[in-house]
């Protein structure tokens, strides 16, 4: 099972944060991505992830308050080889240097990541969420290929391990209790 931890503000994301808060721009994510490395010094001192694997497009951002709410949909579709899903990063737009690593998240017990056409299809829709301060509007990159469906086999205990356990229904697994929270302290 997945335990997100060491959630970092990159100090990449710290500059672009401090512009915001300035008012020079305004805090446009552009994509997460997932990788399988293994950092050994700080995430705030990250650029990039060590060995990024897939890039999750954007669905939909949503405001309410100091919370904003990003929906992913995570697919092993063109998964070439499978993967354990160490690391993520969030990316932003700073509009003197382009895409930066916002927010860098580590996994020590991560979970992996079937390659397509193996027994496990994984097709999941899930969500970020951050409590901000201190910020101006918030914009993102929306993936226009939004959700699709979700396959699996008929055996949930076979994949205790993966990523999601999906259902051989034409809906996903509900997600209500899989969203993650990321406080962001200035």
């Amino acid at each position: 099972m997945a335990n997100w931890n060491k959630i970092t503000m990159t100090d990449v994301g710290a500059t672009l944060q401090a512009k915001i808060n300035a008012g020079l721009t305004t805090l446009k994510f552009t994509r997460v991505a997932i990788g399988s490395g293994t950092r050994t010094g700080s995430l705030n001192s990250a650029t990039a992830l060590i060995n990024e694997q897939m890039t999750l497009g954007i669905n939909k951002i949503t405001q309410n308050g100091n919370t904003v709410s990003i929906e992913l949909t995570i697919s092993n579709a063109g998964v070439k080889t499978g993967f354990r899903i160490t690391e993520m990063g969030l990316f932003a737009t700073d509009p003197d240097v382009g895409e930066v690593m916002y927010v860098a998240l580590v996994d020590d017990n991560p979970d992996y990541m079937p390659a397509e056409g193996s027994s496990t299809v994984v097709q999941q829709e899930f969500q970020l969420q951050f409590t901000m301060s201190n910020t101006g509007n918030v914009s993102a990159t929306i993936n226009p290929n939004g959700f699709l469906t979700v396959a699996h086999n008929t055996d949930e205990m076979a994949h205790e391990n993966i990523l999601m356990v999906t259902s051989t229904s034409d809906k996903p697994a509900a997600m209500s209790d899989r969203g993650m929270w990321v406080e962001i302290v200035e």
